[in-house]
């Protein structure tokens, strides 16, 4: 039988198509993909300001943090503990993006409709507890383990 016939095999492609993992390389390469339209000569460092961050910093230094949160997130892919951190960085720097946009004023809030789709959509993917069993916790904390009417 061929293997795109089997039920198995057709379930096993499906569990990797919507695991965390994919995500994180989705994820993984739209940072990436950032971070290097931030380099010359595909943005010229010395333009005026297109938003608020690149007053604090020039594109350059900018296209470095979205590589290296893009990196994060294709490096979590193996080391499975840092996925938290991974895409909480991705998201978070998405979110900062959609803000300074939006208050940019002008026709920013529509730019910032972009950083806030991969923001939510990012959120609502990973925030949905299909969690695997070694990234979350097996205790519980001490003070939910403590009886609370002994306090």
């Amino acid at each position: 039988m061929a293997p795109w016939n089997d039920p198995s095999w057709k379930a096993q492609i499906l569990r990797r198509l919507l695991s965390d993992e994919m995500g994180l390389l989705i994820l993984g390469v739209l940072g990436t993909a950032r971070g290097i339209s931030y380099f010359p000569p595909l943005v010229n460092p010395d333009r005026s300001p297109a938003h608020l961050l690149e007053m604090v910093a020039p594109p350059p230094v900018w296209g470095v943090v979205w590589v290296l949160a893009g990196a994060g997130c294709l490096a979590a892919i193996a080391w499975r503990r840092s996925q938290p951190i991974a895409v909480g960085t991705m998201v978070g720097m998405h979110f900062l993006w959609a803000f300074t946009f939006v208050t940019n004023g002008g026709r920013g809030w529509v730019t910032s409709i972009i950083y806030l789709s991969v923001f939510g959509l990012a959120f609502w993917g990973f925030a949905r507890g299909r969690r695997e069993p070694e990234l979350v916790p097996h205790e519980l904390p001490e003070r939910v383990r403590a009886d609370p009417r002994k306090e």
